[in-house]
């Protein structure tokens, strides 16, 4: 299991669980496929591509098991990626052409197992909302501003845009920066395409010495009202484009100067 796909699906419950105030909110079939940005140039060739079926709730730890019964796969057991994401990954495919292979459009029927929701059933009629037609990256200077980061500078980011072909009801942009050195989230946010193509992050958001990464996601969503104890929750069947890269912040050459000298008369002070 990539462990960074798990953390990235929790990031996207973000856009979502504020929809309404009911305690499952979204569940959903998805195709990710996963590219890498390795340079200022848009990646070309995907790392890997997965499927995934996730129900979210906007209360933690309302809905922890469950099954999904897919049209030729099986039925896969859904077991805790969050406090309020509960669901299956398989990310064992090259592309996304290998992914559909295995899981492709039809009916997806997710059930919970146990708590207050216990035995709740809802079916998601995955069909094709269409994949992004560029991949996501950042653009201009921002991959070079990144690597060069000294974290007492304010800094933006710009990606490209996108649209999307096929059935889809909505279409989405999600920026998330994780800090892989001390495990915890640093920006979440989503929008749509064409108003959602930067964003600004003030002197002192990041720290000098801990990694990051960041995902970049583009989704094509195709979503309808759920019935039953799901009936405030949208049934969404969604194909995701993502990029990832990751940065170390570094600090500016006057920093290192001091650093260096500091060393320089620990040691003539220890002779």
């Amino acid at each position: 299991m990539k462990s960074v796909l798990r953390m990235s699906s929790a990031g996207l419950a973000v856009a979502f669980a504020a929809v309404t105030p009911a305690a499952i909110t979204f569940h959903e079939a998805a195709i990710f496929e996963v590219y890498t940005q390795a340079s200022s140039a848009a990646p070309v060739t995907p790392s890997f591509a997965s499927f995934s079926a996730r129900i979210f709730t906007n209360v933690a730890d309302q809905v922890t098991a469950g099954t999904v019964t897919t049209p030729s796969a099986g039925t896969k057991n859904l077991t805790p990626i969050s406090s309020t994401v509960t669901g299956f990954i398989d990310d064992d495919f090259a592309d996304r052409a290998a992914a559909q292979a295995v899981y492709g459009a039809g009916n997806y029927t997710f059930t919970v197992d146990g708590g207050v929701f216990d035995g709740a059933s809802d079916t998601v009629n995955f069909q094709n909302p269409g994949f992004a037609t560029t991949v996501p990256h950042l653009t201009g200077d921002s991959w070079d501003d990144l690597q060069n980061l000294d974290p007492s500078d304010s800094l933006t980011l710009t990606w490209n845009n996108f649209t999307a072909p096929g059935d889809h009801t909505a279409l989405r942009t999600y920026l998330n920066i994780f800090n892989i050195t001390q495990g915890t989230s640093v920006y979440a946010n989503s929008g749509a395409p064409g108003s959602f193509l930067s964003e600004n992050f003030a002197a002192g958001t990041f720290q000098v010495g801990n990694q990051y990464q960041f995902t970049l996601t583009y989704g094509s969503l195709t979503q309808s009202a759920g019935t039953g104890s799901f009936s405030s929750s949208f049934r969404t069947g969604s194909h995701y484009l993502q990029t990832r890269g990751t940065f170390t912040p570094v600090p500016e050459p006057a920093t290192f100067a001091l650093l260096g000298l500091g060393a320089l008369a620990l040691r003539r002070r220890r002779k």
